[in-house]
């Protein structure tokens, strides 16, 4: 079986699948493997590990808690070549956004905090404060909105350079208009 969607992870949310396709089965539902198999090699799972951009590449992932963090940063190691990570973060106030920081920050070689137009959004300021704790001062830049987060990450990337765009759905949706992606 192979689905498109990246990250070892994925394996399990497959594995998941099937066996809900077979507890419906049990039910009297008819799913067939063909439509299985087909189901598994065409699903889209838009806003995860989500590739928008080569050159540099420019990654989504709307990971807003501390294991879908740890999930995009294993796939960070596992599946991409880079030069360079650059992260663009803009999480939640009430998310356990230290513990995100905590597992994200130190591997990366600039941060970009920013904010979406969420009134439940953290404080770029106060992202940058608990990034500062794993990361030079002089590799975090504070921006007030995604788009001045993302035309930051790209004046600041070369073309074999890894941005990631993380922290909330928010964050992805913000994203997505600004390159105009529905």
């Amino acid at each position: 079986l192979h689905t498109p969607l990246l990250g070892r992870h994925q394996a399990d949310n497959a594995a998941t699948a099937i066996t809900a396709t077979e507890a419906l089965k049990i039910r009297g539902v008819n799913i067939s493997e063909k439509a299985i198999r087909a189901g598994l090699e065409k699903v889209k799972w838009t806003g995860r590990l989500e590739i928008i951009q080569n050159n540099p590449t420019l990654i989504l992932d709307g990971a807003h808690n501390p294991s879908g963090i740890r999930i995009v940063w294993q796939a960070l190691k596992e599946i991409f070549t880079y030069h360079r990570l650059i992260l663009v973060l803009a999480i939640f106030a009430e998310k356990d956004y230290k513990k995100m920081i905590q597992i994200l920050a130190p591997n990366a070689d600039l941060i970009i905090t920013t904010k979406t137009m969420s009134p439940r959004a953290a404080l770029p300021r106060i992202i940058a404060k608990e990034a500062a704790k794993y990361i030079e001062q002089n590799k975090i830049i504070v921006t007030e909105n995604i788009p001045q987060a993302i035309n930051c990450a790209l004046s600041n990337s070369k073309k074999d350079d890894l941005i990631c765009i993380t922290g909330s759905l928010y964050t992805v949706g913000e994203a997505k208009r600004y390159f105009d992606i529905n």
